[in-house]
């Protein structure tokens, strides 16, 4: 299967609005948690209503990978990114002045996700994963590794333990390498599993933590800054920001304010990772 990646997508760009800061030409970047057309069918409605607001030229770029994302807005080539928390954890360790502008939340307020398991598999618990395959979606994700391996250490097994091991770049190829028999189990967010939920079953939850920001790169004027978190907190007061919220996520009903301290336990969960990956490997 052939998995569409790298796509650079413009949205609507300039339009003279009255009180807005002086125009600039912005980059938002998205991480490849799907593929790209999925991901500019997403975030593109909420690109053309921040440039038809704030006037600016707001260019949408769907990453390669994980480590691009970070790289871009740490270098400054990226002015507004949607992360997963483990990446602006590890985003904000590289450098500073990063600023979150909101975190996207649903119904239920945390972000979750689960090790799952072919219907018909005859696996019970995590730890009979023993001697058996697991898709991962990419080393620098929340849901996609970080938590799944912390699960696995807790169930008593590293990644020796498993036959074999593989980084599939998204949760959609992890979920369908799963249903196809290819891979044993596979670590997905939660949304991914309901997409798929009659061919899969859970084989164990992982941790609850804070959900996906919006950041700002250190160079963003502050005043661009104000103006577009003003916009994103304040974008479910109307029908049409309602609209764009479910498109990005079926269950998102609302960008909330975060502080870069609500992912403090995750950045001491990350530490206590890699030290018992150092280890077990």
């Amino acid at each position: 299967m052939k998995f569409v990646r790298g796509a650079v997508l413009t949205g609507c760009f300039f339009f003279c609005v009255a009180g807005s800061a002086l125009a600039q030409s912005l980059v938002f970047a998205v991480h490849p948690f799907l593929s790209a057309l999925e991901l500019h069918e997403r975030f593109q409605p909420l690109v053309d209503l921040l440039a038809r607001q704030t006037g600016h030229q707001i260019v949408l770029r769907i990453e390669n990978d994980y480590a691009t994302h970070i790289e871009n807005l740490c270098r400054g080539r990226t002015d507004i990114a949607f992360m997963g928390p483990a990446g602006y954890v590890e985003a904000s360790s590289r450098c500073q002045g990063l600023q979150p502008l909101g975190v996207l939340t649903g119904a239920y307020p945390y972000l979750r996700g689960a090790l799952v398991v072919r219907r018909d598999s005859s696996l019970e618990e995590i730890a009979e994963l023993k001697g058996h395959s697991v898709a991962f979606v990419s080393r620098e994700l929340t849901m996609g590794y970080q938590l799944p391996f912390y699960v696995l250490h807790q169930a008593g097994l590293c990644l020796g333990d498993l036959s074999r091991y593989d980084f599939l770049n998204n949760h959609e190829n992890v979920a369908v390498s799963v249903l196809a028999g290819r891979f044993d189990a596979g670590a997905v967010k939660y949304e991914t599993y309901e997409n798929l939920r009659d061919g899969l079953r859970i084989l164990g939850l992982m941790p609850e933590v804070a959900d996906h920001p919006f950041v700002a790169s250190a160079g963003l004027p502050q005043a661009v800054f104000d103006e577009l978190k003003g916009l994103l907190l304040h974008l479910h007061e109307s029908e049409a920001g309602r609209a764009i919220l479910h498109g990005l996520r079926f269950d998102a009903v609302q960008i909330h304010p975060v502080d870069d301290a609500d992912y403090n336990s995750l950045r001491a969960c990350a530490k206590c990772l890699q030290e018992q990956e150092v280890v077990s490997q």
